[in-house]
């Protein structure tokens, strides 16, 4: 990872977000996705952290989402938004 931090960038009528960490990083990509799936301690789950859903949720809002990670040395998520017309609302 060469740097860290998060960056906006606007990709035609759509927007990327970058966010990049030198944190433990993700030994398994796809476990990590599953959904309920966590690293937290039951005292840090007690507390409302680390219920699992945060990548899957991540994925779930963004129109694309990349996850590239090395253990001991970081991880690099990007996320594309694109806009959607909005639904007429019926009169």
């Amino acid at each position: 990872m060469q740097y860290r931090g998060i960056a906006v960038r606007a990709e035609g009528d759509c927007v990327r977000v970058t966010a990049v960490d030198r944190g433990p990083g993700i030994a398994d990509i796809e476990q990590a996705m599953m959904p309920g799936y966590s690293t937290a301690s039951e005292k840090a789950q007690s507390l409302g952290f680390g219920a699992g859903m945060g990548l899957v949720n991540m994925q779930r809002c963004a129109d694309r989402l990349w996850i590239s990670s090395e253990v001991y040395r970081g991880t690099r998520v990007e996320m594309r938004f694109c806009p959607r017309p909005a639904e007429k609302k019926e009169e």
